[in-house]
């Protein structure tokens, strides 16, 4: 009873006052160790209030709620598997600028070194690579809020940074004022002056949720955008 209890409270310290996206998901791996803990005591509880029979249909339920769960987000992986579809189309269909990173990873020269914000392309990208996640790292500042040209391009310079792969959204004069911020205009700066060279642009889908979305759910189409570094008209 007391180990189990102990172990999730120091991984939800940790886990607490550690990072800065601090997502509910991480603790997953603790409810485990906190039920073992407190299931003893429930049985024991029960007893003594004559409430064994709601106790066991209340973890029926709980049980059945969770299969059922899993059968439907594991629908999309078992249609996979059981059809002819090729991994490229299941990236293209699950995860968000598949395609972008798929063809930079094929097509980008030997010596570029691509940075990129969206973290599902970190597990695409088999080429030297750079995530700029303004939450996940601090080397290359990404924030909304960043607007210093010089700053952001020697930034990516120390990192070794020849290419950037980013939403569409996050640069040029037809992105809509809504989802623009500061870092948006920076980019589109960069642009302006020829630092930045745009190569290629990728029509790319935004799935809120890839279980839901062989259900009927929302599938957004956007762009993702990528963009070659010039230096030689970058501000020094």
């Amino acid at each position: 009873f007391i180990v189990p209890l102990a172990v999730a409270f120091i991984f939800f310290t940790v886990w607490f006052f550690s990072g800065t996206t601090q997502r509910t998901r991480h603790l997953l791996a603790v409810y485990p160790l906190i039920t073992l803990g407190f299931f003893p005591v429930a049985v024991n509880v029960a007893r003594r209030l004559s409430l064994s029979f709601p106790l066991a249909a209340g973890i029926s339920v709980v049980v059945a709620m969770q299969i059922a769960g899993q059968l439907v987000f594991g629908a999309n992986y078992v249609s996979h598997v059981f059809s002819a579809e090729t991994r490229y189309d299941f990236y293209r269909r699950n995860v968000p600028g598949a395609n972008a990173a798929l063809w930079v990873a094929s097509e980008l020269r030997e010596d570029g070194k691509v940075g990129f914000i969206n973290r599902q392309h970190a597990y695409l990208l088999n080429t030297s690579r750079y995530m700029m996640h303004p939450h996940l790292q601090t080397l290359v500042d990404s924030r909304a809020t960043v607007s210093d040209n010089r700053l952001f391009v020697a930034q990516i310079k120390q990192q070794g940074i020849t290419h950037l792969l980013l939403p569409k959204t996050w640069a040029g004069s037809d992105a809509k004022a809504a989802n623009r911020s500061n870092f948006h205009g920076m980019v589109d700066r960069l642009l302006q002056q020829g630092c930045l060279k745009l190569l290629r642009e990728f029509d790319t889908l935004a799935i809120p949720s890839r279980t839901l979305r062989q259900f009927g759910g929302d599938v957004l189409k956007t762009k993702d955008a990528l963009f070659e570094l010039q230096p030689q008209h970058c501000p020094q």
